[in-house]
C-alpha cells in the first residue's frame, strides 16, 4: 500500500490540525460550562491533548531523529481517551461502536507510519 504511506509533512500536519481542533474545541466546551466541574475537567483533558498533539507536529522532525517515543505514547494516549470516550457514548446509547475500531485503525496506522519514518531517518543518518 504505497499510496497510504505519510511523510514527515503530512504527518505534522495531521498533528498540528488536530491539536488546533482538540485544543480550540475543548476550550470553547470550558467556556460554555463554566461551573460544571465535569465539563470543565473533560476540557482540560482536551487542551492538554491540543497542546500535546501540536507539540508532536512542532518537534516532529527532532522526535523521529533522537526518540520517536513521545509521539507514539502521545498517540496512545489520545486513542485510549478517544476510544473511552466514545464507549461510554456508545453504553449511554448515543454513539455507534463502528467510531472507536476506527479510532483504533487510525491510531495504528499512524504508528506505523512514526516508526517507519524514525527508521528511514536513522538509515539516512548512518551508524
Amino acid at each position: 500500500m504505497a499510496f497510504m504511506r505519510e511523510t514527515q509533512r503530512s504527518l505534522r500536519l495531521y498533528f498540528v490540525i488536530v491539536g488546533l481542533w482538540l485544543g480550540g474545541a475543548a476550550a470553547v466546551a470550558i467556556s460554555e460550562g463554566l461551573g460544571n466541574a465535569t465539563i470543565m475537567a473533560v476540557g482540560a483533558i482536551g487542551v492538554i491533548s491540543g497542546l500535546a498533539y501540536l507539540y508532536c507536529g512542532v518537534a516532529l522532525p527532532r522526535l523521529l531523529a533522537t526518540d520517536p517515543k513521545p509521539i507514539t505514547i502521545i498517540l496512545t494516549i489520545g486513542m485510549i481517551i478517544s476510544v473511552s470516550a466514545s464507549g461510554l457514548s456508545y453504553l449511554m446509547g448515543q454513539g455507534s461502536i463502528v467510531s472507536p475500531v476506527i479510532q483504533v485503525l487510525i491510531t495504528i496506522y499512524l504508528l506505523n507510519n512514526v516508526t517507519r519514518l524514525a527508521k528511514e531517518r536513522a538509515a539516512a543518518a548512518g551508524p
